[in-house]
C-alpha cells in the first residue's frame, strides 16, 4: 500500500490531485483549481480530472498523516470494491437474488477493461454510474421522494469523481428515461424481486409517471447546479489556453469491432488469442460466460405470446398531420446524403450538405420522432411505444439493453456519425472528453447484471443450497480466470520525499520553483514530490500542457541551452532551480550541466547548496534577479555544493557520451571459421575513429570503419555520419572451440565501448 504504484506516470499526477484537493478544501476553497503546478497558469487542476468525489473518501487517511502514496493505493482498491457493491446492488434490486448478483459486481469492477486502466485511478471510480441508475429506477417505480434524493446524489457525486463517466451518465438517464416513457405508461411488464413491475407502478403516492419523468429531470438539473463550481474553471480553462480536442484525436480513442476481442497483454488465458487485434484502449473483451448468461437472460425472460393481441389504439389526428411532415424531412434528409456522398463539397446555399453522415443523423432522428408519434396505418401498432409494450421481453431486461446498446455506440465514437455529430454540435461536452472507447463502461454495467440475472435464472431450477451455492462458486471462479491477468506491474515508489524536498518545506521563496531536467517523462515526479512542500512550480505534468510551459521545456531541450531559457524561467517568477543532474544521462547531461555552469558564472544563478539523493546529489539555486532569502544551509555547504558541481561539469564528454552499436555477424553463439569476415554498425557524437578486434587470447586485426549503411539514419537521423557507419572485421585466427569475440569501437573523442560475441571456431 504504501511502497509502490501501478505507474510512475498518471498515477503519480493523480496521487497529486488527490493529495492537493484535500490540502486545498480546508485551505482556500474557493481557489481549488488553482494548483500549484504549470506556473503562473491559471486553472491549473483543470488541465485533468480533479477527482473530488473520489478524493473526499481519503481525506481522513490525509489528516491523520498518512503518505500521498498510501492514499493513492487505498483510493484504487476503495473504488474498484465500491464498484463491485455498486453494481451488486443494482443487480440485485432487479434481479431479487443476491447471491447471483455477485457476479454482476466481479464482472463491472474487474472486465479487462478495467484492468487495462490500472494507471488511471478514476476509472476504478464507477460505484456512482450503477447507484444512480437503481435509484433512478426505484424512484420511477415507487415515486418515493427519497429516491429522488439518492439519485440526485449519486448523479452529483458521479459528476465529481469523473468527467468521462459524468457525460456517460447524462446518456445512461436520457436512454433510461426515454425507455420509460416509451414503455412505462401504461401495462407494465418488469421483473423486480420476482414480482411484476405493473404490481408497484399503479398508484405511485399518487404521481403519474410523466410527472416523476419531469421531476427527474428537475432532480438532476438540481445536481447539476450543484456541480456547477467545479465544471465552470474547465470552461474559463479551454477558453484560455485553446483546450481543443481534434476530430482525429477522438476518432484515434474510439473503439473498433474487433475491441471486443481484446482482452489486453496481461489477460492470461486470452492474450495469446486476442491481442493481434490491440489498440490503444482497445480492450473491451467482455469474456464468454458473462456473454453466455446474459443472452441466457434474454431468451428466458420473454413472456408467452398472448392469445389474441390488445386492439390497435386510435392516433390523434394532430399527431398523423406531423408524422406526414416528418416523412417529408425524412425523405429530404435522405436525398441529402446521397447527394453528398455522390458530390463532394456540396452546399445549397448556406446549408452544406458535404457530410452524408449528418443527414444520416437527421433521417434517423425523423424516422424515430415519426415512429414515436405514429406508425404507418398499415402496420398492426399505433406507434413505437405500443411496438415496445407488445415485445415479448421483460422491459427492465430491454432497458438493460438498450443501455448496453448504448454504451457500445458511443465506444465506436468517430466511427459512427452519431457521436461524430455530438462532438461537432456540442464540443463544449464531448470535446472535454479524449476517449469515447471509455463509454464502454456502460455496455458493461447492462452486461454484468443481464449476466447475474442469466445466473439467477439457472439457480431457479436449483433446488438444494448446495447446489446454489457450487453454482455460483463455479460462475465466480470460471470469470476470475478469464479476467485474470498477470503480471500487474507495481513499480516501487519511496514513500519518503528526497531531501531538497523536506529542505523546500521549510522555507520560504519570493517566487516559483523550477526543476531541471523538466518535461513529462521527468515532470510526473517532480509533481508528485510537490506534495512535501506544495511551493509553486513551473513544471507540470497533466491531460494538458499550456504553451509557455512548451516553450521553456523545448528551450531547455536545445544544445546548447541558449540564454532565452533563463529569460523565459524569470519571466515566470523563477526564483528556484533544483537541477537533478542524475535523472538525465550522456549528452543531454552534459549539456544541462554545463549550460547551469555558465548561468552561474553569468550571475544568472547563484548557488545555494546540495543534498543526496540515492547516491548522487540534487543542486539548489537561487535564480537572479529574485530577491535573497533564507536557506538555512550553512556557508560551509553552499562551498562544498560549488565545488562538487564544478567536478561534475569538468566530466570529460567522451565518458558522457561513449560510442555505441551492433554486431550484426556473426550472431550469438554462431560457428564461424577463423579469418571469416564480420560487420556491423557504430555510432558517436565526435564520429568512429577505429574498431579494434581482438579474442580472449589476444588482439587481431584492425576492422574496416565506413561502410554504407542506408539503413540506420532512419532509426538515428541525429547522427551526420549514419548513412556511413557500417564496420568490417576479420575473425582472428584461433584455435577450435568456443571464443569471445571483442569488438572495441574508439571515438574520435577518446571514448571506447567494448562489444562482446560468443562464438565457435570451426
Amino acid at each position: 500500500m504504501g511502497s509502490g504504484l501501478g505507474d510512475l506516470w498518471d498515477a503519480k499526477l493523480n496521487a497529486w490531485i488527490f493529495h492537493w484537493d484535500f490540502h486545498q478544501i480546508f485551505r482556500d476553497p474557493f481557489h481549488l483549481f488553482e494548483a500549484n503546478i504549470f506556473h503562473p497558469a491559471r486553472y491549473a487542476l483543470a488541465f485533468s480530472e480533479n477527482l473530488f468525489g473520489a478524493a473526499v473518501f481519503g481525506f481522513p487517511l490525509f489528516a491523520s498523516g498518512a503518505s500521498t502514496l498510501f492514499v493513492y493505493n487505498y483510493l484504487f482498491l476503495l473504488g474498484m470494491f465500491l464498484s463491485a457493491m455498486g453494481a451488486w446492488a443494482l443487480a440485485r434490486e432487479i434481479t431479487g437474488d443476491a447471491i447471483a448478483s455477485l457476479l454482476a459486481g466481479l464482472i463491472f469492477a474487474f472486465v479487462p477493461w478495467r484492468l487495462a486502466q490500472i494507471p488511471h485511478v478514476q476509472y476504478q471510480w464507477g460505484p456512482f454510474l450503477p447507484l444512480l441508475l437503481l435509484f433512478l429506477l426505484k424512484w420511477l417505480e415507487s415515486g418515493r421522494r427519497r429516491d429522488l434524493v439518492l439519485f440526485a446524489v449519486f448523479f452529483a457525486w458521479n459528476a465529481l469523481t469523473n468527467v468521462h463517466y459524468a457525460i456517460f451518465s447524462g446518456i445512461l438517464l436520457a436512454v433510461a428515461l426515454a425507455w420509460e416513457r416509451l414503455t412505462g405508461m401504461g401495462t407494465d411488464h418488469g421483473f423486480r424481486r420476482g414480482i411484476p413491475h405493473g404490481d408497484r407502478l399503479s398508484g405511485n403516492r399518487g404521481l403519474s409517471p410523466r410527472r416523476r419523468i419531469r421531476q427527474t429531470i428537475g432532480a438532476t438539473a438540481v445536481a447539476a447546479v450543484v456541480v456547477l463550481p467545479f465544471y465552470v474553471p474547465y470552461a474559463k480553462a479551454a477558453k484560455l489556453y485553446g483546450m481543443r480536442r481534434s476530430a482525429g484525436e477522438m476518432r484515434f480513442y474510439s473503439a473498433r469491432p474487433s475491441a471486443l476481442l481484446v482482452a489486453g497483454s496481461q489477460n492470461k488465458l486470452w492474450a495469446p488469442l486476442t491481442q493481434r487485434f490491440a489498440r490503444p484502449e482497445a480492450e473491451m473483451f467482455p469474456g464468454v460466460l458473462s456473454v453466455a448468461l446474459a443472452v441466457y437472460a434474454v431468451f428466458r425472460l420473454r413472456r408467452a405470446r398472448e392469445a389474441r393481441p390488445p386492439p390497435k389504439r386510435e392516433i390523434a389526428g394532430w399527431r398523423r398531420r406531423t408524422a406526414r411532415i416528418l416523412d417529408g424531412l425524412a425523405v429530404m434528409a435522405f436525398a441529402a446524403g446521397v447527394a453528398g456522398l455522390l458530390i463532394r463539397h456540396l452546399r445549397v446555399g448556406p446549408l452544406n450538405l458535404g457530410d452524408p453522415g449528418r443527414a444520416l443523423v437527421f433521417l434517423t432522428a425523423f424516422v424515430l420522432l415519426r415512429l414515436v408519434l405514429a406508425i404507418p396505418r398499415r402496420f398492426a401498432h399505433a406507434n413505437l411505444s405500443d411496438y415496445l409494450r407488445a415485445r415479448r421481453l421483460d422491459r427492465r431486461a430491454g432497458l438493460l439493453v438498450a443501455i448496453g446498446f448504448a454504451g457500445v455506440l458511443v465506444a465506436a465514437g468517430g466511427y459512427t456519425p452519431y457521436y461524430t455529430f455530438l462532438f461537432q454540435s456540442f464540443g463544449f461536452l464531448f470535446r472535454a472528453i479524449r476517449v469515447p472507447a471509455r463509454g464502454m463502461v456502460l455496455f458493461h454495467l447492462a452486461l454484468g447484471v443481464l449476466a447475474a440475472w442469466g445466473l439467477s435464472l439457472l439457480l431457479s431450477r436449483v433446488r438444494s443450497r448446495r447446489e446454489r451455492a457450487a453454482f455460483v462458486a463455479s460462475a465466480l471462479l470460471l470469470t476470475a480466470i478469464e479476467y485474470r491477468a498477470a503480471p500487474i506491474d507495481f513499480p516501487p515508489v519511496d514513500r519518503h520525499p528526497a531531501p531538497v524536498y523536506r529542505w523546500l518545506a521549510g522555507v520560504k521563496i519570493p517566487g516559483a520553483v523550477l526543476e531541471l531536467p523538466m518535461g513529462f517523462d521527468y515532470d510526473a515526479e517532480h509533481v508528485f514530490r510537490s506534495t512535501a512542500h506544495w511551493k509553486p512550480l513551473i513544471n507540470g505534468y497533466s491531460g494538458f500542457a499550456p504553451r509557455h510551459y512548451d516553450e521553456l521545456k523545448d528551450s531547455f531541450e536545445k544544445r546548447p541551452i541558449p540564454d532565452e531559457a533563463w529569460e523565459r524561467a524569470v519571466a515566470m517568477d523563477g526564483a528556484l532551480l533544483i537541477l537533478h543532474p542524475h535523472e538525465v544521462e550522456g549528452l543531454a547531461r552534459l549539456n544541462l550541466t554545463r549550460a547551469t555552469r555558465r548561468a552561474v558564472l553569468e550571475r544568472r544563478l547563484e548557488t545555494l547548496g546540495s543534498f543526496p539523493h540515492d547516491g548522487q546529489r540534487d543542486f539548489v539555486f537561487r535564480i537572479a534577479p529574485a530577491g535573497p532569502f533564507e536557506t538555512g544551509i550553512p556557508p560551509s555547504d553552499r562551498d562544498r555544493a560549488e565545488a562538487h558541481f564544478a567536478r561534475l561539469t569538468s566530466t570529460a564528454e567522451s565518458e558522457l557520451a561513449p560510442p555505441f552499436g551492433v554486431i550484426d555477424i556473426p550472431t550469438e553463439n554462431a560457428e564461424v571459421a577463423a579469418g571469416a569476415f564480420g560487420f556491423g554498425w557504430a555510432l558517436d557524437d565526435s564520429g568512429i575513429a577505429e574498431i579494434r578486434v581482438a579474442t580472449e587470447l589476444g588482439p587481431g586485426a584492425a576492422g574496416v570503419v565506413g561502410g554504407p549503411r542506408p539503413d540506420i539514419p532512419a532509426v538515428h537521423p541525429d547522427y551526420s555520419d549514419a548513412a556511413n557507419c557500417g564496420f568490417g572485421f576479420v575473425v582472428p585466427s584461433v584455435p577450435p572451440g568456443p571464443h569471445t569475440l571483442r569488438i572495441t569501437l574508439v571515438g574520435k573523442d577518446g571514448g571506447e565501448t567494448v562489444l562482446e560475441r560468443h562464438v565457435r571456431v570451426r
